[in-house]
C-alpha cells in the first residue's frame, strides 16, 4: 500500500513541476509580448503626440483598451 502511496506522489509531484514550468514559460512569454507591444505603442505616440490623436488611434486596435495601453508603455 505505502509503495503504491509513494508512485501516487511520485508522479503528482512530476505534474505539479511541469505545471510550474509551464507557468513560469507563459509568464516569460507575456513579458516578452508586453514589451513587444509597450514599444509599439510607444512609436504610435510620436506619430499622435496629443492625447486628442492618440486615443482615438488607439481606438481602433482590436482587443486594447485606452487605459491598458498606457500601462503597457509605462511597464518600459
Amino acid at each position: 500500500m505505502s509503495e503504491e502511496l509513494l508512485e501516487k506522489i511520485t508522479v503528482a509531484v512530476k505534474e505539479a513541476n511541469e505545471a510550474e514550468k509551464n507557468v513560469a514559460t507563459a509568464r516569460d512569454e507575456l513579458v516578452s509580448r508586453s514589451k513587444a507591444v509597450g514599444l509599439l505603442l510607444l512609436e504610435a505616440k510620436k506619430l499622435h503626440p496629443t492625447k486628442k490623436q492618440f486615443e482615438p488611434f488607439l481606438n481602433r486596435v482590436n482587443g486594447l483598451k485606452v487605459s491598458r495601453a498606457y500601462d503597457l508603455m509605462n511597464t518600459l
